[in-house]
């Protein structure tokens, strides 16, 4: 990845080859490095395969949190977090596990054993490179209809049906992928403060706790490439620009 130039009023960086120009203000100061470009790589591939795999499956999702920021501000990857988050209905739920195979086939690692909070997926395309994707489970509030929780960090995020429904599809990057009908509110139930967001070298955000949730005995680092040979000819055109 080109290193990033902050001339004038933007915040330019080039990731996969396209460039990339976030206007900055008085509400977004950016004074930081992006991730390594393979992980943002990686990042955008597995959102791509997952929002193509549920549209053709008819898995309705939304992005959620980080990724959802990420969204909100870069139209895209969010280049400071590495891992990507989104959520489904619970009312779905059935639909993903049973294409739980097709997607280990596809040489992902599926680990449901936190379930029902959530589903991670997890892969490496390039070595020593992995990402991990978690799929919150979203309840209906049995006292409320009106309002939607899922855990997330061990705490209970609680949307209004009406900020998440109907669900939308916007730009990310060069494709599309589905959003809720509200984004800012969705924002802000994540304690964001979309009114001063910052982003400062060492300045690390709160670690996530469910960064660190694997298959056991799994080796990640000595994958290179692990994907199966359909899905090599679309990885290859997200990375081809890379080197």
């Amino acid at each position: 990845m080109n290193h990033i130039t902050t001339l004038s009023d933007k915040y330019n960086y080039t990731l996969n080859g396209i460039q990339h120009q976030i206007p900055l203000h008085s509400n977004l100061l950016i004074q930081k490095k992006p991730l390594d470009e393979k992980i943002l790589i990686s990042l955008k591939f597995l959102i791509k395969y997952i929002h193509d795999l549920f549209n053709y499956h008819q898995i309705d999702y939304i992005l959620l949190s980080h990724t959802l920021l990420g969204l909100f501000i870069f139209k895209g990857i969010h280049i400071f977090h590495p891992q990507l988050e989104i959520g489904i209905s619970a009312n779905h739920l059935y639909k993903l596990t049973k294409i739980k195979d097709e997607i280990i086939q596809d040489d992902f690692l599926y680990d449901d054993s936190n379930l029902p909070h959530f589903i991670s997926i997890s892969s490496t395309f390039f070595k020593h490179t992995p990402v991990h994707l978690y799929i919150y489970i979203i309840y209906q509030n049995e006292d409320d209809k009106k309002e939607l929780f899922h855990h997330h960090e061990n705490k209970k995020i609680i949307h209004q049906l009406y900020d998440i429904y109907p669900i939308e599809k916007t730009k990310f990057e060069e494709f599309e992928v589905n959003v809720p009908k509200k984004i800012e509110n969705v924002l802000h139930n994540y304690s964001f403060h979309l009114s001063f967001l910052h982003f400062i070298e060492n300045n690390e955000s709160p670690k996530h706790e469910i960064m660190v949730i694997e298959k056991p005995k799994e080796d990640l680092s000595s994958l290179s490439f692990p994907i199966s040979s359909s899905l090599h000819h679309l990885f290859d055109q997200f990375k081809k620009n890379i080197f």
